[in-house]
């Protein structure tokens, strides 16, 4: 993933091969919409070590449509 797929929310830019974890908290408001989204990731043991995209990929999501989700 290149950090070309991003979107910025005020200074805050999330891109996909952030980790979860750190992706939450940038963004606190990021964890209820990805379980919105159907990414439980939030309590997830590998939240600290698996990229957003990873995550995307293992649930089947499209990691664009995640990240303007999360960058709105």
């Amino acid at each position: 993933m290149s950090k070309e797929i991003k979107a910025q929310k005020g200074n805050a830019i999330i891109v996909g091969d952030m980790k979860i974890g750190e992706v939450m908290k940038k963004n606190p408001e990021a964890a209820m919409k990805l379980l919105k989204m159907g990414l439980g990731c939030g309590g997830c043991q590998f939240a600290m070590f698996e990229t957003l995209e990873q995550g995307c990929a293992m649930h089947g999501l499209d990691i664009k449509k995640v990240l303007k989700e999360i960058n709105k």
